[in-house]
């Protein structure tokens, strides 16, 4: 029993000594980590009300209507409104010569309205007469920007009428989180009212700090077709498609319900257009087949006409200038009707992004994890780079279903514990080692404590002055 208690307490004591001098700063380091401020990093949102997208032969020409951005970057905040952007079109007009001069030139065409932190307004609005209003704000703090489009009433006779509204926000939660948010709710009449939405809503929003949150929703609203009201179109949104296109068909009209996506890598969110797409029917094309072989070959002979050049007072290059120009738009129109092309309306579409400030204290450490308060280098403004996309290339696709990911609530306070294990295991540091250690030193000193007494004690006894205890032994 005395060689047990020895040899315990001799274990117990230099385990216990080692233990605590050891784990003791680790708990100190982890300590450190409890309390973290979550800095400001990138957030970015878009929304739009109409995309309109023309194609024919690979090439593909498009024009946005109601569009509505906003983003941040560390302390750079920008945000952007335009009623109308007229997108590669617009370059091709202003590219295209008419008579030595552009069809439309760049100055002539209408801009959004933007704002920026660094190098413009921070407020604008302004209203484009007959197409709606615009608005933008951003501020620094802390960190926000938001951005809103009205259309007023655009329609394409006989066949689509719109009004919407898109817009666009995002905002840094002070020692929080960053929250990106993007919405559109807009009305559809098709085909001079035989498919009717009143009400479609679009909703993206990411938010990335404390909590991590993603979601997506799409409703059709109300939907009439026909004149009949369908009941709960979005319990089962492929019956409606699929109803919606019975109707659409005859006129070579498809629909194509939105498309719900997400990229982890990035961050973002995004749900996609109902797209409206006209490639003509085949009634269309047997009767305008012949039309556009037609319409080539009278092309043909004013090329022979013509005459290459800019002075339009010679008729032979008017005619030129006519065919380069008018010819080209016409046939565009005349093939995509044949089905040779395709011209998709796009209504609505979100996309919401938002990332946490890269970690530049463990350069082998995953980006987005927050520095602890105290500690690290300040992040840079990063003013000279361009302000993230909500929507970035690689997106996974999903059609329907549930928004994809969890969807928690975001901390009320800026504190969490992260554990400071390589393996970033989910655990934290709470004493109990110091404890532990503490209380085996403790039990250590106490058994070596006791073994010297009991050895005193029995030396003691079995001295000559008690020869009954000698005896005895």
């Amino acid at each position: 029993m005395r060689h047990r208690r020895r040899w315990a307490g001799a274990i117990l004591v230099p385990a216990g000594a080692l233990v605590l001098a050891m784990v003791e700063p680790a708990g100190s380091a982890s300590a450190a980590h409890v309390r973290t401020r979550i800095e400001p990093g990138t957030a970015a949102a878009t929304a739009s009300v109409l995309g309109i997208t023309p194609g024919v032969s690979g090439l593909t020409l498009s024009a946005t209507i109601g569009e509505s951005s906003a983003a941040f970057q560390h302390t750079e905040t920008q945000a952007k409104s335009g009623t109308l952007d007229l997108g590669s079109l617009g370059l091709v007009l202003a590219t295209s010569q008419f008579c030595g001069r552009p069809e439309l030139s760049s100055d002539e065409q209408p801009h959004p309205i933007t704002a920026d932190s660094e190098t413009g307004p921070r407020h604008a609005t302004r209203g484009t007469k007959g197409l709606g209003h615009e608005s933008v704000a951003v501020d620094t703090d802390p960190e926000s920007a938001v951005a809103t489009t009205t259309t007023i009433d655009q329609q394409l006779p006989g066949l689509v009428w719109v009004r919407g509204r898109s817009r666009a926000s995002v905002r840094y939660v002070d020692g929080v989180a960053q929250v990106a948010t993007s919405t559109v709710t807009e009305d559809v009449t098709l085909l001079g009212g035989k498919v009717r939405f009143e009400g479609m809503h679009w909703t993206a929003k990411r938010t990335s700090g404390t909590s991590t949150t993603r979601s997506t929703d799409f409703s059709f609203g109300r939907v009439t077709i026909g004149g009949v009201p369908m009941s709960a179109p979005d319990s089962a949104p492929e019956t409606t498609i699929s109803l919606i296109n019975k109707v659409l068909a005859p006129l070579g009209l498809s629909a194509v319900q939105p498309v719900r996506s997400t990229n982890q890598h990035s961050g973002s969110v995004a749900i996609g257009p109902f797209t409206l797409r006209f490639s003509g029917s085949a009634l269309e094309r047997s009767i305008l087949k012949p039309t556009v072989n037609n319409v080539i070959a009278v092309e043909t002979l004013l090329k022979k006409i013509g005459r290459p050049g800019s002075n339009c007072a010679d008729v032979r290059q008017l005619i030129d200038n006519l065919d380069d120009n008018i010819g080209s738009l016409g046939n565009i129109v005349l093939e995509i009707a044949a089905g040779a092309g395709s011209l998709d309306l796009q209504f609505g579409g979100v996309a919401a992004a938002a990332q946490n400030a890269p970690n530049f204290l463990n350069p082998f450490g995953q980006g987005g994890v927050p520095p602890p308060i105290g500690g690290g280098p300040a992040t840079s403004a990063g003013t000279g780079s361009r302000l993230p996309s909500a929507s970035p290339p690689g997106t996974t696709a999903v059609s329907g279903g549930e928004p994809t990911g969890a969807t928690p609530a975001v901390a009320a306070a800026a504190q969490r514990c992260v554990s400071t294990s390589p393996s970033r295991a989910h655990s934290c540091w709470h004493g109990l080692a110091t404890v532990a250690s503490t209380g085996a030193l403790a039990v250590g000193v106490a058994l070596l404590v006791a073994d010297v007494a009991v050895t005193r004690r029995r030396r003691t006894n079995a001295s000559p002055a008690n020869p009954r205890s000698a005896a005895s032994e």
